[in-house]
């Protein structure tokens, strides 16, 4: 029986014949097709002659730092914010270390902290009203957390 070739899948199963006998056979040749479907180990490499200096093999570089970077976090504006189905809102003042915003909405102020996010996302919080401002790349909306709904969406300045 032929054995499979390193990096190679091992060859498909044929339906067995019916019968005891065919079963006893085939469950030998499952152990056989088994055993040659195992990994070798890759067989050693020539070592240079003994006047010639060893090179060691160059390592491959991590991925440039630019690739691997996270996406650009939202940038926040103090502006009048236009959003859909015809609703503003007005994010009218930010505190110079960016951690608490006023918002107007509806004709009242609001004090918004800053709260941590993984994403990089802005995302401030009014707690005792429940409001969240969310601002992400190209847009922000306005939620009210305590109801689980949308107050403003598709906002931008």
């Amino acid at each position: 029986m032929a054995t499979a070739a390193a990096g190679q899948a091992c060859p498909a199963w044929r339906t067995p014949r019916p019968g005891l006998a065919s079963l006893l056979g085939g469950a030998f040749a499952l152990g056989a097709l088994l055993a040659g479907c195992t990994a070798t180990a890759p067989a050693p490499q020539a070592t240079p002659a003994a006047g010639a200096a060893a090179q060691p093999e160059p390592v491959a570089e991590p991925p440039a730092a630019a690739e691997a970077l996270p996406p650009a976090p939202a940038v926040l504006v103090v502006a009048a914010y236009r959003c859909e189905l015809q609703r503003s809102v007005f994010v009218r003042q930010l505190s110079p270390e960016v951690s608490t915003i006023v918002i107007g909405w509806l004709g009242r102020n609001y004090t918004l902290a800053a709260r941590p996010t993984s994403t990089g996302a802005l995302r401030y919080e009014d707690p005792k009203t429940g409001l969240t401002w969310l601002a992400i790349s190209g847009k922000s909306m306005l939620l009210d957390s305590r109801s689980g709904r949308q107050l403003a969406n598709e906002c931008r300045p």
